[in-house]
């Protein structure tokens, strides 16, 4: 599968379990705490040595990206279900079409339209935005896979079910310059080297609400 999109020359850069935590395993206390955040990450509450799995309550719609700022690294990520996951196992949802404006800064500029169920999101870059993006989410039974770009926007709600959702999460990149691979093509690589140096931070200090909870 990753050969297709990527070539024979790829490599793994980063592979982790992520553990999504039901609310029924949290205290009052760190729910009171993370309440109010777009990235509902749980790293601050579990020991150092426990810290190389990830866990989480529920992140906004962010692109994988967000941690590579400034290095022009062409990846994807891969994702797989260690649970069978329904709609209340805080599965990914993720935003068709979104990885078109490339990078741009955590919190994203979305508006929801609750009409048709779609998003209009906005670059803070120049004046480039996409109209009704549709939203999928991503349930399926253990082994499932799943990959999008380092661009595409997804998260996940809180987990509503009493049982965590565990999966494995890589990042994979490409070292391969063919441009008549599926992802090179997906990315229009020839267009985005102004992006990288124009995106002057992953990360805004503002704080708009969370995107994700209007899909509910």
């Amino acid at each position: 599968m990753f050969e297709k999109i990527l070539g024979k020359n790829y490599e793994i850069i980063l592979k982790k379990i992520v553990i999504s935590v039901s609310d029924d395993n949290l205290p009052d206390w760190i729910k009171k705490e993370i309440k109010n955040r777009n990235i509902k990450a749980l790293s601050d509450f579990v020991k150092k040595k426990y810290r190389d799995v990830t866990y989480f309550n529920g992140i906004d719609f962010h692109q994988d990206y967000i941690d590579f700022y400034s290095k022009n690294l062409n990846f994807i990520t891969g994702y797989i279900y260690l649970n069978d996951v329904n709609e209340n196992m805080a599965p990914l949802v993720v935003i068709e079409n979104s990885h078109k404006l490339l990078a741009t800064s955590f919190p994203h500029n979305l508006k929801f339209n609750k009409e048709n169920r779609s998003f209009d999101y906005y670059s803070d870059i120049n004046d480039e935005k996409l109209k009704n993006l549709k939203y999928k989410q991503l349930t399926g039974n253990v082994n499932k896979i799943y990959a999008w770009t380092a661009y595409t926007l997804h998260g996940t709600n809180k987990q509503t079910d009493f049982k965590n959702r565990y999966s494995l999460r890589f990042l994979i990149k490409s070292n391969s310059a063919d441009k008549n691979l599926p992802i090179n093509k997906i990315l229009n690589l020839n267009n985005k080297e102004k992006l990288y140096r124009s995106l002057k931070s992953t990360r805004n200090n503002y704080n708009r609400n969370s995107s994700i909870e209007l899909i509910r």
